[in-house]
């Protein structure tokens, strides 16, 4: 069956056969959910067309035009986690508060409301879709785009036709014990129904080897999905709360809780590009300290450097690509392999700096001018000799899973520094080592040239009445 996939894929991806295994199981689930995904859309959008009601937006368009900004600020005030799956891979998870003010929306106004969560999540597609100018990660965004989508309409749908069976009204009456206890349950059933649309794509990725090949990675690979996939569920009761203020206190009261929830937004944001730093930071100073101790243990040359490069640098920049080269186009360490190597133009520019640089997916590159940034976030090293100082090779250093928030990749400079000097005193210590072989191999020669020669001559000289005899030996010079 999996081959049945990966075949269906590679009409759409055709270098997909060229990829490593993890990432082309990735790039598959990404093709196949979008496939999976497009009707499940049609049909949320053609359940919604005919179910809307033109009535209440017309009447209360200053309250839908504050939640569709309300929306649209939540969903820039994303908040992050990775997760190493297996080592090397990473998976990040972000989310919002935005469910809180798409959901309250819904319980105050109906089934009409959906348009602001649909409009806001194409308008987030669009600027994502703008910025990933390689192309890398669009099927995985349309993928994401159309599973919310259809997710949160068809169970939106579904649920609002069982809560007026069940006795409830649209909007919310107000607060009351039985009002709140009515709106959880179809809270909690209108997150189980969205999540239908998730099973299939998860439960492939659960099948790959490369993700769930060991008892460890499985459990990692369990808890990613148990956190990406909960948190609505932790945050959407609170739109209950939100559409019965609206009703008992007016648009005060819904205003006053929007700005509760921007500011649980702001700081949960903030959390999490905190933790995110500290957790690089961390993993980072620890491999370095390792690759330090491999580098003094090792043998030392170049051979021995290429494999303790290859043991430790894998894992320890997170969602980041790494090539490591000596000039003219001697290669340390391309990881992971599968991605293609920088541009010969960037390590010509590189010979000639002799500083960190770092590049944002918006900047300028200088090495071509007249083309834009791939939408990556990119560090530049450059290896210098030690002795001369003069620029012997360079790091790049390119970081895709950091694209919500590419300023966070500075804090890896440095990192980045370290190993590059790391990397200069190995080669230091290889170039000494190689000198002091060569020394001690012309002292080896040079001490058989004379025992040679000496062997010229006679051991014993005979005792001949009359004479003096002696030998000596005249070396050429």
């Amino acid at each position: 069956m999996v081959d049945t996939w990966q075949t269906i894929a590679k009409k759409f991806l055709p270098d997909l056969e060229s990829l490593g295994e993890p990432r082309r199981v990735s790039k598959t689930a990404d093709v196949i959910g979008v496939l999976y995904g497009i009707p499940f859309t049609l049909l949320a959008l053609a359940w919604l067309i005919r179910v809307t009601q033109l009535r209440p937006l017309l009447t209360a368009w200053p309250v839908l035009l504050l939640s569709f900004i309300l929306l649209v600020l939540l969903r820039r005030l994303e908040f992050f986690v990775m997760v190493e799956l297996t080592p090397g891979r990473f998976a990040d998870f972000s989310g919002s508060l935005d469910g809180i003010i798409a959901w309250a929306a819904v319980l105050i106004f109906g089934p009409a409301a959906l348009w602001l969560h649909i409009i806001c999540n194409c308008l987030n597609l669009v600027i994502e879709w703008q910025q990933d100018l390689s192309g890398e990660r669009r099927y995985a965004l349309m993928r994401n785009f159309l599973f919310t989508l259809s997710g949160t309409v068809l169970s939106t749908l579904v649920i609002l036709t069982l809560y007026r069976q069940w006795g409830g009204s649209i909007p919310l009456p107000g607060l009351e014990w039985h009002v709140v206890r009515l709106g959880l349950y179809v809270t909690l059933v209108r997150f189980c129904l969205s999540l239908l649309v998730w099973l299939p794509y998860f439960a492939y990725l659960g099948r790959s080897k490369t993700v769930t090949a060991t008892k460890s990675s499985r459990q990692t690979f369990i808890k990613f999905v148990g956190l990406s996939m909960s948190w609505p569920l932790l945050s959407d009761p609170f739109a209950i709360f939100a559409a019965g203020l609206y009703t008992q206190i007016g648009i005060e009261g819904y205003l006053f809780f929007a700005v509760a929830v921007l500011l649980s937004s702001l700081l949960a944001r903030q959390l999490s590009r905190v933790g995110v730093r500290s957790q690089s930071r961390s993993r980072e100073m620890a491999n370095l300290e390792q690759l330090g101790r491999a580098i003094i243990s090792a043998p030392p040359d170049i051979f021995s450097l290429q494999q303790v490069l290859q043991t430790h640098i894998p894992t320890m920049f997170m969602g980041s690509t790494i090539e490591i080269r000596l000039f003219p186009d001697q290669t340390l360490l391309h990881y992971p392999k599968d991605y293609a190597p920088a541009s010969p133009a960037l390590w010509e520019w590189l010979a000639g700096i002799n500083d960190v640089e770092v590049f944002l997916p918006e900047d300028v590159l200088p090495w071509d001018m007249d083309a834009p940034f791939n939408g990556a976030t990119l560090i530049v090293s450059p290896i210098l000799d030690a002795e001369t100082g003069a620029t012997i090779g360079g790091i790049c250093l390119t970081s895709y899973a950091q694209h919500r928030n590419p300023d966070l990749i500075k804090d890896s400079v440095p990192s980045v520094k370290s190993l590059a000097a790391q990397i200069t005193s190995a080669l230091y210590s290889a170039r000494v080592h190689e000198q002091i072989l060569e020394h001690q191999r012309v002292s080896q020669e040079l001490s058989m040239a004379g025992r040679i020669q000496f062997s010229f001559l006679p051991h014993n000289i005979s005792d001949i009445s009359g004479w003096q005899l002696a030998a000596k030996l005249y070396p050429a010079y």
